[in-house]
């Protein structure tokens, strides 16, 4: 019969111990937390598909326009992965974008324009001149048009769903052209223009005038910048020509506050430097805050930039020179523009290939209405920034670096006299931009202002829920986006259920040696219930009788605590392991403690509060408050009960969980008001049966700099059954236990979410609440059989089952299994888990001398 019996057991729990899946390793290697989990940040528009980027760059209005079969000028940009950006439908082109040509033979006439609205400050109203007409051969506009916003339907520009303002550059009303610019440009700014093409120069002699010539011009004849600027324009270096060159240099430096100055370089290779019109800024510093100059080269490499060379681009006109630290190569070689309207029909270069930077100066103007769609909390400064420090520069060695600063952030980028920062890269330039290329760095602010903001990284900013609210944080913040900003204030947003780390949560797992180490005791038979009378950390005794103990404790529990978890009739189960995390053991400071014996009754109250015991070194005893009373009853049936209620107060945590950084909980007290029960009945001398329960409230107050408001009515609740059975063989026992570990059933946590932060810095926010249910049920299920065979011979087998871990209802079921043997001094131990296919040996020898 004892055989057969036997027999049952090991069947039983070779059954439940059945698992899937191996593996060779017999060690097992903590796992290691990142903070970089998840990280997913993009602009307000989301990239599109591969597929739909070829697309793009497969239009034959894209295609027609490299006319040398050499990688396409937009495609060196990333303007195809730039423009498949979308947000809500509408896609990265230059939608609501205006953008300024100033230059020569418009025709609006031309397929290029359509589709879009169209502003001609020059046709022939009052106070306006009029372009001249279109031809064959002077077409200049309708080139640099197409180039920065181009109809889809005509030839694709890099910003073509993008608004045009026109003004004339070879016409203009009175003696001087300076005051009709500067009116144009006022104009344009009054029209939202956010960026105002040039491409266009002053010659001397056949070849462009350059800077240092223009400089060296100042500098020989004595005269101030503005009297050298007007002697270039208008022939005058005083009189109305002064006056109308210093109201130039005036709408210009208006115009950047609200818009970017895109100048072309000038092609004449021959020349040591740029030309004097795009100069500028040297001679009027102030201009320098929003000004980009474009040269033109040819580039012949494939296309694949990250690795390309210098042997593969050639400078086709004037190099970057003086504005090298602003200036940008840009390959406007070898394309076919388009050209005028011929009898109705748009013409474009079909034979005759043109190139130049006035090709150039457009592309990166397109650019920069691409970037003032993504990021619309940037300056026109901040943009240019963004457009400058994300150029591809892998290709020659920097001969120096500018560092872009914005709001106290900063990121250096190298540039070279010839090719300044290197060819604009407009889908880089929709990443986050860092000085150490992780965008985990990027910054996370937490009050009214950037400025005003301690920045948190965002890789080190999130929260670690305890197992008690399961995925129930990272459910509620499904759908909510947060913004973090890169070193430039570019606003990127992220998944903020993602950063919710449920990689913390531990998986239930037999711990081989402590299973071990139980095969050294006998396998006795279930005492009879006795109250806990040995308190942990007693310092002092202030009252004793036969009836009623009071005592002061340090470092430990209060005594209705201990004695929950310490009062225990049954030997073979660990009451601790049961704890809900607002009755955590040995989180006590100091502690008043009384219990009052009445019959087969005890009354016991417990207050505990830290205390800080070395006010030299700062040592702070305990981390929880807590005011606690319970009631004790064992009656001869050998049935005892226990009620416990009270309130508990801990810091900088909600129900153990944790945030770091943004998402920090420092600064908060959780108020937890519970109630626990604990029943263990003996139903004759060898079967045990004990149940504990727990319910709780808590509340959570406003953390500091955090993102996390508050949490309210956060309920929660465990319970856990134990049946152990003694002597089923003689000398054995077997126990199976049922728990579901805490867990939070509802409550609120309202988080602040944060607005994109506006031009100056300022942030706003709403506030949202989020429900904490989680969407599982963790259940533990566990079954040990133990056998003593002789004196020092002994075995035990034991296997746990968890359904929905962490109460994700997505869990995988886990399991743990183990075997142990004792013989005398010799123990031997086998356990794997399933979560990560760990298998665990241990051999002791244990020999007292």
């Amino acid at each position: 019969m004892i055989l057969k019996k036997l027999i049952i057991v090991a069947i039983l729990l070779s059954l439940i111990g059945c698992r899937g899946g191996s593996s060779s390793s017999t060690t097992v290697s903590a796992a290691s937390s990142s903070t970089n989990y998840a990280l997913a940040e993009s602009t307000s528009f989301t990239e599109g598909s591969s597929s739909s980027q070829n697309t793009i760059k497969n239009r034959t209005t894209w295609t027609a326009i490299e006319a040398a079969g050499a990688t396409h000028p937009y495609e060196q940009m990333g303007v195809h992965k730039a423009q498949s950006f979308s947000k809500d439908g509408t896609f990265l082109t230059g939608v609501g974008e205006t953008i300024h040509i100033a230059d020569f033979y418009c025709d609006v006439n031309h397929d290029i324009y359509d589709d879009k609205t169209i502003t001609n400050l020059d046709d022939g109203g009052s106070g306006e001149s009029t372009f001249d007409s279109a031809t064959s051969s002077n077409n200049h506009c309708q080139g640099v048009a197409m180039f920065a916003a181009g109809d889809v339907g005509a030839r694709s520009g890099v910003a073509p769903d993008a608004d045009l303002v026109l003004s004339s550059i070879r016409k203009y009303e009175g003696d001087n052209e300076g005051d009709d610019y500067a009116s144009d440009l006022d104009a344009a700014k009054v029209a939202g223009a956010i960026v105002s093409n040039q491409s266009w120069g002053y010659n001397s002699e056949g070849t462009s005038y350059n800077i240092s010539e223009l400089e060296s011009l100042i500098s020989n004849n004595s005269l101030t910048n503005a009297q050298g600027l007007a002697n270039l324009m208008h022939g005058s270096s005083s009189g109305q020509g002064l006056t109308d060159a210093n109201t130039y240099v005036t709408a210009l430096n208006n115009f950047e506050s609200s818009g970017v100055m895109v100048w072309s370089a000038g092609n004449d290779v021959g020349e040591s430097d740029a030309s004097a019109m795009a100069g500028l800024p040297e001679l009027f510093p102030d201009l320098g805050e929003a000004w980009i100059v474009a040269n033109v080269v040819q580039y012949t490499g494939d296309s694949d930039l990250s690795d390309a060379t210098s042997s593969e681009f050639t400078l086709k006109g004037n190099k970057c020179g003086s504005t090298a630290e602003y200036c940008l190569s840009v390959d406007g070689y070898d394309v076919y523009a388009a050209t005028y309207v011929n009898s109705g029909t748009s013409e474009y270069n079909s034979s005759r290939i043109s190139y130049g930077s006035s090709w150039s100066a457009p592309m990166v103007s397109g650019g920069v209405a691409l970037m003032a769609q993504a990021f619309p909390n940037h300056t026109s400064e901040q943009l240019v920034d963004r457009i400058l420090a994300s150029a591809n520069n892998v290709w020659f060695t920097p001969e120096g670096n500018t560092t872009f600063t914005t709001h106290g952030n900063s990121v250096k980028h190298g540039y070279h006299s010839t090719w300044g920062h290197g060819i604009p890269d407009f889908y880089a330039a929709l990443s986050p931009i860092t000085s150490d290329g992780n965008p985990a760095s990027m910054s996370l602010y937490t009050s009214s202002s950037i400025q005003s903001s301690k920045a948190a990284s965002l890789g080190s900013s999130y929260i670690i829920p305890s197992t008690s609210f399961g995925d129930a944080i990272s459910q509620g913040l499904m759908g909510e986006v947060g913004y973090a900003y890169d070193a430039l204030n570019g606003g990127f947003k992220y998944d903020m259920s993602r950063r919710v780390n449920m990689t913390n949560n531990k998986v239930p797992i037999i711990h081989l040696s402590s299973e071990l180490s139980k095969l050294d005791s006998q396998n006795k038979s279930n005492s009879s219930s006795l109250w806990k009378q040995d308190f942990s950390n007693v310092v002092s005794i202030l009252s004793k009788t036969d009836k009623l103990e009071a005592s002061i404790t340090l470092g430990a529990s209060s005594f209705p605590v201990q004695s929950f978890f310490g009062s225990n009739s049954d030997s073979e189960v660990n009451l601790s392991d049961y704890q809900a995390p607002y009755l955590k053991m040995r989180e006590g400071g100091i502690g008043l403690n009384a219990n009052y014996e009445l019959g087969n009754n005890r009354i016991m109250l417990g207050a505990t509060t830290p205390i800080q015991i070395n006010n030299l070194k700062g040592k702070k005893v305990g981390s929880r408050k807590s005011l606690i009373a319970s009631l004790e009853s064992q009656s001869p049936s050998k049935t005892s009960l226990t009620l416990m209620t009270g309130i508990t107060q801990d810091k900088d945590n909600l129900l153990g969980s944790i945030g770091n950084d943004a998402y920090s909980m420092s600064g908060s007290k959780s108020n937890t008001t519970f109630a626990a029960f604990k029943a263990q009945n003996k139903l004759g001398n060898d079967l045990t049966l004990t149940g504990i329960a727990s319910a709780a409230r808590t509340n959570m107050s406003k953390p500091k700099d955090s993102f996390i408001n508050s949490a309210e009515n956060v309920n929660s609740y465990s319970l856990s059954v134990i049946a152990t059975q003694k002597n089923i063989t003689g000398d054995d026992s077997l126990q199976f236990s049922v728990s579901q570990p805490n867990r939070v059933n509802n409550g609120d946590m309202s988080i602040r979410l944060s607005n994109l932060a506006e031009s100056d810095g300022s942030i706003t926010y709403r506030n949202t609440d989020i429900n904490l249910k989680p969407t599982g049920r963790q259940m533990e299920y566990g079954l040990t059989y133990r056998k003593d065979l002789d004196k020092g011979i002994s075995f035990s087998v034991k296997h746990l089952l968890t359904s929905n871990l962490n109460h994700n209802h997505n869990s995988d079921l886990t399991r743990s299994s183990y075997i142990g043997l004792r013989y005398k001094a010799l123990k031997l131990g086998y356990n794997i888990n399933s979560h990560d296919l760990s298998e665990n040996t241990e051999l002791s020898f244990n020999r007292l001398f």
